[in-house]
This record gives C-alpha cells, structure tokens and sequence, in this order.
C-alpha cells in the first residue's frame, strides 16, 4: 500500500534484477535531489541476490520510496510499465539500478515541464563512463521540435536516442503510446527502444536539452 499522503511533482522508476551492488548507489542518487517532492518506484525482478533487502531498508527510511516485489519474473518491459502504471505524478523518469541522476535532474526536468507543458517528450545529455567520462548524446543546443522534425534530426545522429534514461515523459502520453501494445510483454531486449519510439509517435512536440541529468 502507497502511504504517501502528498502528489510528487515527479515520479521516479527503478525496476531491477540481481543489481544488489550497485542498488544502494542508485537510489541515493534519486532520493537526494534538490527537488524533494518526488517518488521513487524500485521494482524487484525476483532478484536472486539482496537487492530487495536493501530496498526495504531504505524504504523504511524514506517514505517517498515505493517497494513492489514482483510475484513473477516480468522481464524490464513489463515492470516499467507496471511502475507507470502506479506512478501518482503526471511527470514520469526512469533510472536503471546501475546508474545515477544528478543532483539537480529532476529539478531541471520539472522546471522545463512547467515552461513548455505543449511539449509531451524531454530528453537531456548524459554521461556515460567507459575508459573515460564524456557526454553522450552530445546535444549542442536547446531546442523544440515538431515530430517530423524531430525524426529527420534523428535520422542524421550517431547515437540514436532510443534509451529511456536522460528522458522526461508525461505519463499520458506514455500509456496512449503503450494502448497499442502488450504492456505485459515479458520483454529484456531493445525494450528501451520499443518504448521510446511508441512515445515519440504519440508525441507532437519533443524538446532537447543540454543540460546533464544523468
């Protein structure tokens, strides 16, 4: 049962699968941002590993975090969804259990939310860490794009934007695109994919940021 008695002004989805190492860090980064009225949703795979004793030692912390042990193995796809499906705040993120927000991201993401609420897609800059850190996305500018627009933009990129990480969406939108789908498809390949690219046709307007969230 959610006990929260408040609205979050963002909805923050964790699902994760044997991430035990890598957990405590993750969601440190979620519950310690600037912006404090948020959620965080940590779905549990059926993790063979204590990462759903490490979960419920935090919640008991925090009670802006909401623990869902999954009865059954629903692959990434489908507990994602099932986080959406419970999120309380119309402003949706997620996080995979191996990474990190920034301090200020969802701070950032509702300010721009607020300043731009015709447009139904966010995506952000990111970090990523392999020999050395760097960005990327590597977004030059920040701007708004119709869909087509947007879709040409993409068509000239290396890095396609698939991932749902760095990402801002509107949870209406969101389950408009997913009504054409299983949203129970036991999924754990190119499923940030499918996910992102059905949100993107749903959407008539997607802003790209500079900022690094991520």
């Amino acid at each position: 049962m959610i006990k929260h008695c408040y609205k979050p002004k963002i909805s923050i989805i964790m699902p994760f699968r044997n991430c035990a190492k890598t957990l405590r860090k993750s969601i440190s980064s979620c519950l310690n941002q600037s912006l404090k009225d948020i959620e965080l949703i940590v779905l549990n795979d059926c993790s063979d590993d204590d990462g759903a004793c490490i979960v419920k030692e935090l919640a008991s912390l925090d009670s802006r975090l909401v623990f869902i042990n999954n009865t059954e193995r629903l692959g990434i796809f489908a507990s994602r969804n099932l986080g959406l499906l419970s999120a309380r705040s119309e402003l949706v993120m997620f996080v995979d259990a191996d990474d990190i927000l920034c301090e200020k991201a969802c701070e950032i993401c509702f300010n721009v939310a607020l300043e731009f609420s015709d447009v139904d897609l966010f995506c952000f800059e990111a970090f990523v860490q392999r020999s050395k850190k760097k960005l990327f996305y590597k977004i030059k500018q920040d701007k708004i794009y119709e869909r087509d627009e947007f879709l040409n933009f993409l068509s000239r990129q290396k890095h396609f934007y698939h991932s749902v990480w760095a990402k801002l969406f509107r949870k209406k939108n969101a389950l408009k695109a997913l009504s054409c789908v299983n949203m129970n498809e036991n999924l754990n390949y190119a499923e940030d994919l499918l996910f992102y690219y059905l949100n993107l046709i749903c959407a008539n307007k997607i802003f790209c940021s500079k900022e690094v969230i991520y």
